[in-house]
């Protein structure tokens, strides 16, 4: 309105509006950085929530461990896993909250017993501490004993490192094979035992495949 009249505004005036100007120009600042602020906020809170639904609802066993072995987050299948709650488990060392009997062999508990040092989870997760490199498909077998009852476990686990500002983390994944390694051993049993019966059996016994070639021939028929 004022831009053609020279001299309008005294001095005072022009530092005053100078002012005013620079006030209002923070001002606006300000609002756009609350509006970014915001919604990167919105954005952490949905990434966040996403991924602790993930983490909560994954079928894969996985817990979050610092440097020491200590649980720090543990998902629901690994709650399943322990029979522990989740919050129960927060702090405890890996190997002692699932009831390894090797944690029980010593007082301070997980890596102090006699087998531990050839533990090969525990032996994974402290190289990728030291390399920053994971592993994957690690087979692990022992013996859990919860709530006093023992069950045979073998996990196929795999670690990777989580680095955050200037601290570090590990993700441990379980996938528990116990089923499928029973079945396998209780297969191997009962070949052993017909293989054991076909060659101690009275009778000969042989077998060829569609092409005739022979695939089975027991002792007593070989001596024959």
């Amino acid at each position: 309105l004022y831009a053609s009249e020279i001299d309008f505004f005294d001095d005072e005036e022009q530092k005053l509006l100078f002012e005013i100007r620079e006030d209002i120009s923070y001002a606006i600042d300000v609002i756009d950085s609350e509006e970014e602020r915001k919604l990167a906020e919105e954005a952490l809170e949905k990434s966040r929530n996403e991924l602790k639904t993930i983490y909560d609802y994954a079928p894969v066993i996985m817990c979050v461990v610092d440097d020491k072995r200590r649980i720090q987050f543990a998902n629901k299948a690994f709650s399943a896993l322990t029979g522990v709650s989740e919050a129960k488990l927060i702090g405890g060392v890996v190997g002692g909250v699932v009831g390894c009997i090797n944690s029980f062999e010593d007082s301070r508990g997980c890596g102090h017993g006699s087998k531990c040092s050839d533990c090969t989870l525990r032996l994974a997760m402290e190289s990728t501490f030291k390399t920053g490199e994971g592993h994957q498909n690690i087979e692990y077998q022992s013996t859990f004993s919860l709530n006093n009852v023992d069950r045979e476990v073998y996990l196929l686990g795999s670690t990777a490192i989580i680095h955050y500002g200037k601290g570090e983390s590990l993700l441990l994944c379980l996938h528990d094979i116990s089923a499928r390694k029973q079945a396998e051993d209780a297969l191997h049993k009962s070949e052993m035992l017909l293989r054991t019966f076909i060659e101690n059996t009275p009778f000969e016994i042989w077998a060829r495949d569609i092409n005739s070639v022979g695939i089975l021939e027991n002792k007593k028929l070989v001596d024959h």
